[in-house]
């Protein structure tokens, strides 16, 4: 997908993003630093799967979203 707009709030550690989707879309990649989220992170999709790679040590979401649209993504750091 093709980003639409994103934003990041340092204090907390939260991501919004959206991700503008082509039918048949491949899936969007998003790296998940373990600085911001060294306890994991809550992921919250408007539309489609995700899944976490193996990729990066563990740090890269790989989401495929719903066929055509916009869609959201919010991840939020897990509690330690």
């Amino acid at each position: 997908g093709s980003l639409g707009m994103m934003r990041f709030d340092w204090r907390s550690g939260v991501f919004i993003a959206e991700i503008r989707f082509t039918h048949n879309p491949s899936p969007t990649d998003i790296y998940i630093p373990k600085i911001w989220y060294p306890h994991g992170a809550e992921i919250l999709v408007s539309s489609g799967t995700w899944e976490m790679t193996d990729e990066r040590n563990n740090q890269v979401l790989r989401w495929t979203g719903a066929n055509g649209g916009t869609g959201q993504i919010t991840i939020t750091p897990k509690d330690g």
